[in-house]
């Protein structure tokens, strides 16, 4: 076996004669995981795991379209889930303890010839299955002690064949990825819509070699058709992507793994005082020109004091770079690869990081609006003064104008609301009466009788 449980210690001691012999191979080795399998790290959200996974079989997985994968799940209905997710599209079998026996035997069966590409299963499997094609595993979280993890990865070290093992893992699963002190992760980013045509055009081209003359003859005069009135060249490409799975490529951020979001880098030549001042940027160059500067900025991290990273839809992104014009102080481009960034950091929609180089800024920017770092005021977005300052009215949430001036009370502008004669909306002015006296009463007396004269007759009861 690849570990010694405890329990087995435990059990030879009480049982066995004292002078029994333990052959351990791994003993003093840190690194207990076999040498022929390289540990890989991913973060991605709950969510994007199935499109994620998907990406990482078409990479990973062998050059061929004899390779197999197999994915281990923490619980029965996440193997589920994952099995039935559109998502994935390569072919894949679910396989965890409530299969009947003689299903789970046609499934391995099936997997072992190549008709599945994916196994999705629970720890079922995790030993005792000796596949030689499986050369990519898998785990969608990181699992709860070593042991588990090392016979999970060493499904794919059969027959001192090399392969890959990845852990995906959330952002606030850096902790139990870390506890896996013993084996040495590689952090990767996930897979980009555009690696993967790149990687699967290889498979693509050599699936071609293995068709028949006589499949081939069924082909023919549709081909014929397509030529002409298509370019031979469009159409053989167009042709290989049908056979690789990819037939539309969806943007995808690189902040958050998103689909349909591109991440923009902004750099200054001076500094950022807050990540408040970027919001503040963007709507005033940009932003208030197309829509709604809330829902579109979906999340905002500072990598330096001099660059900030953001997402927003990539439908946007004509008109975002058509209205933008760089300066001297100010730049700003789409960017593919995510810059190194502290996780420690990260928090929150708002949230911001830093390099670990770089400045403490840690924490979610809640943001006051009187703040003196961003020096604008946020009603009319002027500098020189703040907010309440301002002179120009603010509409409420129904539409309403509200001044910084009047009582809110009776809505007159010559006095405030705690100077006000009238009573406050939604009480009555015998309630505030009622509810002065009973305060008075209660201070001093009780009932008709003093305090004094209550507590002894307390007492004599």
């Amino acid at each position: 076996s690849a570990t010694m449980p405890d329990w087995v210690h435990k059990a030879t001691k009480k049982y066995m004669p004292k002078d029994f012999i333990v052959v351990d191979l791994v003993k003093g080795n840190t690194q207990k995981t076999s040498a022929n399998v390289e540990h890989l790290a991913v973060s991605c959200t709950y969510q994007d795991r199935a499109g994620i996974i998907d990406f990482l079989v078409q990479i990973y997985s062998s050059s061929s379209f004899d390779g197999r994968a197999i994915g281990f799940c923490e619980t029965k209905k996440e193997a589920d889930e994952l099995s039935v997710s559109h998502d994935i599209k390569a072919k894949a079998h679910v396989l965890h303890g409530d299969i009947p026996q003689d299903k789970r035997e046609l499934v391995l069966k099936k997997f072992r010839e190549g008709k599945y590409r994916l196994l999705i299963t629970t720890d079922v499997v995790a030993g005792g299955l000796d596949i030689p094609e499986v050369d990519l595993v898998i785990v969608t979280a990181p699992p709860k002690d070593v042991e588990s993890y090392i016979h999970r990865s060493g499904r794919t070290d059969r027959a001192g064949a090399q392969g890959k093992c990845i852990c995906l893992y959330k952002s606030n699963q850096t902790r139990d990825l870390r506890r896996l002190e013993s084996i040495k992760f590689t952090r990767i980013e996930p897979p980009r819509p555009e690696d993967v045509p790149d990687a699967s055009s290889a498979d693509a081209a050599k699936a071609l070699d293995s068709v028949t003359d006589a499949a081939k003859a069924h082909f023919r005069q549709a081909a014929k058709k397509i030529l002409e009135t298509r370019d031979a060249v469009d159409a053989l490409s167009a042709a290989l992507a049908c056979i690789s799975g990819t037939t539309n490529i969806v943007p995808r951020s690189s902040l958050t793994k998103k689909e349909n979001y591109t991440t923009y880098m902004l750099t200054v030549t001076d500094e950022f005082k807050g990540p408040g001042l970027v919001f503040t940027m963007l709507k005033q160059n940009v932003l208030e020109k197309i829509l709604m500067l809330k829902e579109r900025v979906h999340k905002l991290h500072l990598q330096k004091i001099i660059d900030a990273v953001f997402d927003i839809l990539s439908e946007l992104d004509e008109q975002l770079q058509s209205y933008w014009k760089d300066s001297p102080r100010i730049q700003m481009k789409p960017i593919k690869e995510l810059p190194q960034l502290d996780e420690s950091t990260r928090s929150g929609n708002r949230g911001f990081s830093r390099c670990s180089n770089g400045p403490v800024r840690s924490g979610s920017y809640t943001g006051n609006r009187n703040s003196e770092r961003l020096n604008a005021c946020f009603k009319c977005q002027k500098e020189g003064h703040k907010s309440f300052e301002c002179l120009e009215t603010k509409k409420s949430s129904g539409g309403r104008e509200q001044s910084n001036d009047g009582c809110f009370n009776c809505g007159k502008t010559c006095h405030k609301s705690f100077d006000c004669s009238k009573p406050k909306k939604g009480r009555s002015s015998a309630n505030i009466s009622n509810r002065g006296i009973k305060r008075s009463f209660t201070g001093n007396q009780t009932n008709g009788h003093s305090i004094g004269e209550t507590s002894r007759k307390k007492n004599k009861i």
